[in-house]
C-alpha cells in the first residue's frame, strides 16, 4: 500500500474505532459488539476497494502490455500513471526487472559461447542499444517529465551532448560478462551521426565503463531521412553479418523497434522501460513520444 494511502487508511481506521467505541449508550440505542465489529470491518473494506482496483493496479498492468508489445503506438504514458512511471524508473522495481533480464542474457551468452558452434565462434557479436540500454537519462526525465523522448528537442540535444548520462549497472555487468567470453561487442544507436555527438556518446559510454567495443553505429542523415528505426537498425545488422562476418548470437534493447526486423540476431532481450515509446515504423526525428505531463489523454 502507497504512503499516503496507509495514512488515510490509518487515519480512517482510528476515527471509525473511536466511533465504535461512542456506541451504546442508553438500552434503546444499544449497538451489540459483534453488529458494530461487522460495521467497522464493512467501512474498512469499502475504503480499501479503491486501492486493490486503483490507478497503481492499473499502471502496472499497463506497463506489462508494454513491455509485451501489446500496448502500442502510444505517444504519452496515461495521465494517472505519470507518478507510477517514475517511482518505477527511480526505483529497485526497475533495476529487479532489468536484472531478470541480463541475468538470462548472460546464461545464454556462456552457454552458447561454449556450445563449441563453429559458425559463431571468433565471429560471436552481441548488439547493444544505448539509450536506456546502456546508458540512462532517468536523470533528464526527473526534471524534464517521463515519457518524454524526442531526439529532435534541443533540451534532448544538449543532455546528450553533455554526456552526462548513467550506466544501467545490469547492462555492465552483462557486457564485462560478454568481454571474458571473447563475444564481439556492437552499440547500434538510434541518436544523429554528427561529429560533436559521436565524441560525446563515445565519451559517455567510456566514462561510465563501457571502454571496449568493435563497432558504435549511429543513424546517418541519409537513413534518417528515408527509413524507420526498424528498417534502420536491421538493416545495420544486417551489414554487420553480410559484410563484416559477424554472428550476432545476441540482441538487446528497451524499445521493440531495437529488436524487430530481420536479421533480429539469434535471441533478443527486451529490457524494460514504460516510460516512452519509440514508434517501430515511424523515421526517426518523427514525434514519436511527448512529455506525459503535457498531454491530455487518460484512461
Amino acid at each position: 500500500m502507497a504512503p499516503k494511502r496507509l495514512v488515510s487508511f490509518l487515519a480512517v481506521a482510528a476515527a471509525l474505532a473511536t466511533t465504535c467505541h461512542g456506541w451504546g449508550g442508553g438500552a434503546g440505542d444499544v449497538v451489540s459488539s459483534s453488529a458494530a465489529a461487522l460495521s467497522f470491518v464493512d467501512r474498512l473494506r469499502q475504503m480499501m476497494i479503491p486501492a486493490a482496483v486503483g490507478d497503481g493496479d492499473y499502471c502496472d498492468s499497463w506497463r506489462v502490455g508494454v513491455e509485451a508489445n501489446n500496448v502500442r503506438g502510444w505517444t504519452a504514458t496515461p495521465r494517472k500513471c505519470d507518478n507510477y512511471v517514475e517511482n518505477y524508473m527511480r526505483g529497485h522495481h526497475y533495476r529487479r526487472d532489468s536484472k531478470v533480464v541480463v541475468d538470462e542474457a548472460a546464461a545464454y551468452a556462456e552457454a552458447a559461447v561454449l556450445s563449441g558452434d563453429p559458425a559463431a565462434d571468433a565471429n560471436a557479436t552481441w548488439v547493444f542499444d544505448v539509450d536506456e540500454t546502456a546508458l540512462s537519462h532517468v536523470k533528464f526525465y526527473k526534471n524534464h517529465g517521463f515519457g518524454y523522448h524526442r531526439t529532435d528537442e534541443p533540451a534532448f540535444m544538449e543532455w546528450l551532448i553533455a554526456g552526462r548520462a548513467s550506466a544501467l549497472p545490469n547492462t555492465v555487468t552483462l557486457y564485462k560478462k560478454l568481454l571474458l567470453l571473447g563475444v564481439k561487442i556492437v552499440f547500434l544507436s538510434d541518436r544523429p551521426d554528427t561529429p560533436e555527438l559521436r565524441n560525446a556518446t563515445a565519451t559517455n559510454l567510456i566514462k561510465e565503463g563501457f571502454d571496449c567495443w568493435d563497432e558504435l553505429i549511429l543513424r546517418s542523415e541519409n537513413s534518417t531521412a528515408t527509413g524507420s528505426v526498424v528498417e534502420y537498425k536491421s538493416g545495420e545488422r544486417k551489414k554487420l553479418e553480410e559484410e563484416k562476418g559477424m554472428v550476432i548470437i545476441g540482441n538487446i534493447g528497451d524499445q521493440w523497434s531495437d529488436l524487430l526486423g530481420s536479421p533480429e540476431g539469434r535471441r533478443t532481450f527486451k529490457l524494460p522501460n514504460p516510460a516512452y515509446y519509440i514508434d517501430n515504423y515511424k523515421r526517426a526525428g518523427a514525434a514519436v513520444a511527448i512529455t506525459a505531463s503535457s498531454s491530455s489523454s487518460s484512461s
